[in-house]
């Protein structure tokens, strides 16, 4: 909403894990405010929601459980009794903050962004001193450039080159994420490499093409991590993106205004 310098946003995701053993469903809301000074601009972002998760405890299959002759069933083909203690509850609701910033030029970008910054706890077992702590708290931090390779028109998109670099850290786990977007025309393409901490994790292709309001991607994740006991299949995804504020009505508008757009390599 160019009129208010801000940007409303929802989002709801729903995730089937181990075939319904584990569900969990989330919403959040999503608010950001732009402050412009001769060329220079700041991003002010937040999100807060709920996440429920649920588990099929009837599901889960333990090691005591397991007669070396017949599985988890017993010879009339019930399950077999298991030790481990139910939980009380198998549904758990927690509320989750998070918050960011972002500050760019015509040219340059550059951020950072803290979620779960309410560490909540999503154990399902309160007496466990371990999950007491809570989620811990995930930074990212990020920047970037784009360049104009060739200027484009009204029929013909620009072509421009955008490196970029993006750190992210949670708890002891952390990778670093180096690379490059380029456009041209109706196509686009990307390289970047991914280094955990203490090891090269993977090589990161990808490819797609932009027409009008829609995008689609293809890109392959290459697994070189040495602790691997052999190699992977690699991570194969597919992007599908309508974006209608790219439509040459909108952009016209968008022109006329004067609003100031994010970078290319984000529509």
């Amino acid at each position: 909403m160019p009129a208010f310098n801000s940007g409303f946003g929802v989002l709801v995701v729903a995730d089937d894990a181990g075939g319904g053993i584990l569900k969990t469903t989330s919403f959040a809301a999503n608010y950001a405010y732009r402050i412009a000074a001769n060329g220079f601009n700041v991003r002010l972002g937040v999100n807060a929601g709920f996440k429920q998760s649920n588990i099929d405890w009837d599901k889960l299959v333990f090691l005591d459980q397991l007669d070396p002759i017949n599985g988890p069933l017993d010879p009339s083909g019930n399950p077999n009794i298991s030790n481990e203690v139910r939980p009380a509850d198998v549904s758990k609701t927690f509320f989750d903050v998070g918050a960011g910033i972002l500050a760019y030029t015509d040219k340059y970008y550059g951020g950072i962004s803290l979620q779960h910054l309410t560490t909540p706890n999503e154990g399902f077992f309160t007496t466990n001193t371990s999950l007491l702590d809570g989620l811990p708290l995930r930074t990212t931090v990020h920047a970037g450039a784009e360049f104009i390779v060739k200027k484009g028109n009204k029929r013909t998109p620009s072509s421009f080159v955008s490196p970029n670099i993006l750190f992210a850290k949670q708890g002891d786990q952390g990778q670093v994420n180096v690379g490059a977007y380029y456009n041209h025309g109706l196509v686009f393409f990307g390289g970047w490499f991914r280094h955990a901490f203490g090891n090269a994790d993977a090589v990161i292709g990808l490819v797609g093409v932009k027409y009008d309001i829609l995008k689609i991607g293809y890109s392959y994740d290459f697994t070189l991590g040495s602790g691997l006991a052999g190699p992977t299949g690699g991570a194969h995804e597919i992007s599908l993106v309508i974006n209608f504020d790219e439509s040459e009505k909108t952009k016209a508008k968008r022109r006329a205004e004067r609003y100031n757009d994010c970078f290319q390599i984000f529509r």
